[in-house]
Order: C-alpha cells, then sequence, then structure tokens
C-alpha cells in the first residue's frame, strides 16, 4: 500500500475512504494494516491506537505510550500544558525529578514543607513564618509570646544603619523621642551626657550625678526634693525663683553665696536689705532706708542709731565713747572682791582675829574705787612703825598724797584716822592735818572697827 505521512493527513476535513497507511512499531516491530482508525474528520474524535501489549507509538521522535509522552528532545508548546483532571497529576514524580523549571506566574500551594534551595521568591505582598507574619513594612506575632531578635556570638544588630544593639548595650542613637513612656526607666546612665531639650519635664522625680541642667528658667523644685549639692561651682545669675529668692530649709553647717560682681545683696525691699560690695569688701545691714550696722573690711563696725543688746557682750579691745581718739578709749571694766590685812611696816601683820575682813573694787579703766570694812576682836600683838593695809587688788601707778580715801572708825590710838593713801599694793593712814610722807606711826585696837572709802589710779 502507498505510505502516507500523518501531516499530509491533518489538513483532512473529510473521512481519508480507503486509502490506508502503515505505522510502523519501534525496534523493528511488525507492520499492521488499518483503514478505519487513522482516520480524521471535523466531527468526531480521532484517534491512532496501537496494538495491545506493544512498546508504543513513535511519531519523529516522540514516544507515545500508555497516555504518557516520552520526548528526549524537549516538549514544545504553543498553548497550555493541561491535565485531564483538576489537582490529580503531577509533572515529575519522587523518583524522577524534573532538574530546572522557569516559569513567570506559579499558581496554587506549595505541598512540600521544605523548600531547602529556594534562593528568591519575588515579591510577596504577605509572609507568615511559625509565630511571624510579615506585611509590607511591619513584622508582627501572632503568637502571646515575646518576640525575639538573637544575632549569633559576636553579632551585633544595627538599626537604620547607626543604632547598634550589642549585649543589651545600645549606641549610636543621637536621640529618642516619644511622647509617654510607658513603665519605668531603670539602670544607670553613664558616659557622655545629652541634652533634654523639651521645655517642660514635669514627670522628673530624681537626677542623680546630673552634671549639667542648662538654664532652669520657670518652674519650681518643691518641698522635699533632697539636697542639691553643686560642689566647687557658682549659681549662674537668674538662678533664683520668681521672686528673686534662694530658699534653704532644715539645718544646714555652713552656707555661702559667693559673688565675683560688683555687690551681693539679700534685700526684702529696695531699702531693708544685706549688702556687701566686691570693691571695699564692707558688710552693710541697712532697714528701712537706714544704714544701722556697717561693718568696714577693717574689722570696725559702724552703728546707725541705738545698740540694744539684751545678753552679754564681749569687747576685747575696748570700747570708744564720744569720740574715736585714745581719751575716749575704754579698754577695761572689772568688778570683785579682795581680802585686806592690817600689818606694821615693822614686825608685819598683826596676831588678832577678824570678825569682819571684807573688801570690794569696780575697776573702770584705770581707776579702781575700793570699799572696805574691818572689825577686829582682841589683838595678841603687833609690830611697830607705820601702820599699813596690805592686799588692794591693783598696783598703784603714783605714790603720793593725792590718791586719798575716807577712813573712819575706832581702829587707831592714840589718835583717830581720816585719810588713806594708796602706794603701790599697800594703803598707807594720815589725818587731815597730816599733809606730807612719811604716815602715821599708830597702834591698833582690840575690838577696833575701820571703814575706807576710795579711789586710786592703776596702770
Amino acid at each position: 500500500m502507498a505510505e502516507k505521512e500523518i501531516s499530509e493527513l491533518t489538513s483532512k476535513t473529510t473521512p481519508v475512504g480507503t486509502d490506508e497507511f502503515e505505522i510502523q512499531e519501534t525496534g523493528g516491530g511488525t507492520s499492521k494494516k488499518t483503514t478505519q482508525q487513522a482516520m480524521w474528520d471535523a466531527t468526531a474524535t480521532d484517534s491512532i491506537a496501537e496494538k495491545t501489549g506493544a512498546a508504543g507509538v513513535t511519531v519523529d521522535g516522540v514516544l507515545l505510550k500508555d497516555g504518557a509522552v516520552t520526548a528526549s528532545g524537549g516538549i514544545v508548546s504553543g498553548g497550555d500544558i493541561l491535565s485531564d483532571t483538576d489537582s490529580t497529576d503531577s509533572i515529575g514524580s519522587t523518583a524522577v525529578r524534573w532538574l530546572k523549571g522557569w516559569f513567570d506566574t506559579i499558581e496554587g500551594t506549595l505541598s512540600t514543607a521544605a523548600q531547602t534551595n529556594v534562593t528568591s521568591v519575588g515579591t510577596l505582598t504577605a509572609l507568615q513564618v511559625d509565630n511571624l507574619n510579615l506585611n509590607g513594612n511591619t513584622l508582627s506575632s501572632t503568637a502571646g509570646t515575646d518576640l525575639l531578635i538573637t544575632p549569633l556570638a559576636g553579632q551585633q544588630i544595627v538599626l537604620d544603619g547607626a543604632i547598634i544593639v550589642d549585649a543589651g548595650v545600645v549606641t549610636g542613637a543621637t536621640s529618642i523621642t516619644s511622647t509617654s513612656f510607658v513603665g519605668a526607666l531603670t539602670g544607670n546612665a553613664s558616659g557622655s551626657a545629652a541634652t533634654v531639650t523639651g521645655a517642660s519635664q514635669t514627670a522628673i522625680t530624681t537626677l542623680s550625678n546630673l552634671v549639667t541642667t542648662g538654664a532652669l528658667n520657670s518652674g519650681s523644685i518643691t518641698s522635699g526634693f533632697g539636697a542639691i549639692d553643686i560642689g566647687t561651682s557658682t549659681l549662674a545669675a537668674g538662678s533664683v525663683n520668681s521672686s528673686g529668692e534662694i530658699k534653704v530649709a532644715g539645718s544646714v553647717a555652713n552656707l555661702r553665696l559667693l559673688a565675683n560682681g560688683v555687690e551681693l545683696t539679700f534685700d526684702r525691699n529696695t531699702t531693708s536689705y544685706i549688702r556687701t560690695t566686691h570693691a571695699s569688701g564692707a558688710l552693710q545691714f541697712t532697714n528701712n532706708g537706714n544704714n544701722s550696722i556697717y561693718l568696714a573690711s577693717t574689722g570696725a563696725v559702724t552703728m546707725g542709731s541705738t545698740l540694744a543688746v539684751s545678753g552679754a557682750t564681749t569687747l576685747t579691745g575696748g570700747a570708744y565713747i564720744g569720740g574715736t581718739a585714745a581719751a575716749n578709749l575704754l579698754d577695761d571694766y572689772e568688778e570683785g572682791t579682795f581680802t585686806p590685812t592690817l600689818t606694821r611696816s615693822t614686825g608685819g601683820a598683826i596676831t588678832a582675829p577678824y570678825t569682819s575682813q571684807n573688801g570690794t573694787y569696780t575697776k573702770i579703766g584705770n581707776t579702781v574705787y575700793i570699799q572696805i570694812y574691818i572689825v577686829l576682836g582682841t589683838i595678841a600683838s603687833q609690830g611697830s612703825a607705820y601702820s599699813l593695809l596690805t592686799g588692794l587688788p591693783f598696783t598703784s601707778s603714783q605714790d603720793s598724797y593725792t590718791q586719798q580715801s575716807q577712813v573712819s572708825g575706832n581702829m587707831f590710838s592714840p589718835t583717830d584716822v581720816t585719810k588713806g593713801f594708796a602706794s603701790s599694793s599697800s594703803m598707807y593712814f594720815g589725818t587731815d592735818s597730816n599733809t606730807n610722807f612719811p604716815p602715821l606711826q599708830l597702834d591698833y585696837v582690840s575690838n577696833g572697827v575701820l571703814r575706807i572709802c576710795g579711789t586710786y589710779k592703776t596702770s
């Protein structure tokens, strides 16, 4: 019979009639003659069938066998490659796999859990990996546990190319901005100090080891804040409250305010203040416009009005009264008692009991005021020569009759004494008519009384 190529029959739209052709089996098998099964028309499904048990049909190097197509040169399709049933057939198998595949679009789901060699998946609109979901610019966790980012040992996490997180330490952040921090900021901040740029920090309760605060222009530090220790630094100009006050509560050992300007002033108003002038070093206390107390740098004190002192006053250098000349200086005042003793210039003190032996004095400047009262018992013995009294509280600066004291009583015999003359630390006796030295030589009498009231000069 005449052989026909299949390609010559593909254009037929009507049965080929009695035309016959032969399909040669592979491997040199025998030929089969058919007149009806290899016919094409436009109204029915035509087929090319082999005999049962044959090795398949080869068409131009493409093996057709039991519904499978084997093409060693590859399969080129100008249309879709379809499965006869949805979601039932596969391309390749677990035993025979495709080496590579190139697809513009993969539809459906990858059924194998592990895809170890996938290096790029193109653009994904969303990705779910275990409990992590990546959608757009958002990475979130779909479980109730913490979201952990754990680098390998020696590695660090870098955010935005600058912020580094390494072993719990964050560096490279130039600022942290938040309208509201939730929870407490714990731990210590160390290293270079940063700057808080917000004008109002209303919720800061403790600042430890603060190096610089900048200008505090408003607000207040409430009671209970604790100590503010500025060390050796100084308070800048204007570092006071809105009323111009610096308040110190509680007890402090030392409060020292230093000013390098013209003056330092503590004032209640413009007429009542305490002021120290930098140039002169003076300290001025002024009340209601009056210069009440002025302390010069030399230590001199000027009082603007009457000085009222309720307690004791110690004046070690004396006090100028009525002027500042040496003659106006009162440099000593003293009150006290002493024990006067009756004696003779020859033989010393008399032997007799004293019923009274009292002496008092008041020293004002270089003048000594004395009062003496002596009552003797029975005299057992006494010396001779001049009669004199010893034990004056201060040494007399003059030995003359000009320093006279009034003497009364019945202590002497044979005549009464009316005058006493201080000489050195003793007092000699005389009468009104006894105007020149030497003094009188008189005896003391038993049970005698002596009263003396007078003054003398001392150095």
